[in-house]
């Protein structure tokens, strides 16, 4: 008998166990599903879910906070370590290295040409350097490592560029919210008018598509101006 998917989790000195449906349940973490129901085989939690052995009521609340099983799956499913199949497994590890390879394109130059790497060019050196990819890392914690690697085969830095932005105060609250995300806010300041001003870096090749972004927040009406390094 194949033994079942299960995404579980270890609170409170206790190992808790739901029955899954892998696929789902990652997709369920990604925000792709919003309905639990689609992803569990049942709505019960275990301890071990291949012996059918279930926790008391008091070693849930103690672990949990409560006893309400949707709670505590969606816990264990954000939380947790998803089971997954050797094909997910397989699938994931190749979206990781084409991250890397699209985060080195995006943010990496030739230091000769000051242009990016074509995305195939990257990849054929990442092949020839033999870089391994880790699955337990994000993609970003991994491209300065990755650049080290190349080094000897491709010559490529990440160049940063500083820029000041400024943007009315009608957007400046997502905006801003939006800069926070993919760039590093260096200073900044709220004007009295309500208007916001800020300083940041940002890796040179994500400089168009910060501006192709904030002008379509602010309807054109972004300003911005490069800060000599």
């Amino acid at each position: 008998m194949n033994r079942p998917h299960v995404a579980k989790i270890k609170k409170a000195g206790q190992r808790f166990e739901v029955a899954i449906d892998p696929e789902k349940a990652l997709e369920f973490r990604s925000g792709k599903i919003l309905d639990i129901k689609e992803v569990l085989k049942d709505i019960h939690i275990y301890t071990d879910v291949q012996k059918g052995e279930r926790p008391s009521e008091d070693e849930l609340r103690k672990a949990f906070g409560t006893i309400n099983s949707g709670e505590i799956a969606a816990t264990i499913l954000q939380k947790g370590e998803i089971q997954t199949t050797t094909a997910q497994r397989s699938e994931m590890h190749e979206a990781k290295k084409r991250q890397i390879l699209n985060l080195l394109h995006l943010w990496g130059v030739d230091p000769r040409s000051k242009a990016p790497h074509p995305v195939a060019r990257l990849e054929s050196a990442f092949e020839e350097a033999k870089i391994k990819v880790d699955d337990h890392k994000s993609a970003q914690e991994q491209v300065e490592d990755v650049i080290k690697e190349l080094a000897p085969i491709l010559p490529i830095k990440i160049e940063h560029k500083k820029i000041k932005l400024s943007v009315p105060k009608e957007y400046a609250q997502q905006a801003r919210g939006h800069v926070a995300r993919v760039a590093t806010i260096v200073q900044e300041q709220w004007l009295s008018d309500g208007g916001w001003e800020g300083t940041v870096e940002i890796p040179g090749g994500m400089e168009p598509d910060l501006y192709d972004e904030l002008n379509r927040i602010t309807h054109g009406q972004l300003i911005a101006q490069h800060i000599q390094r």
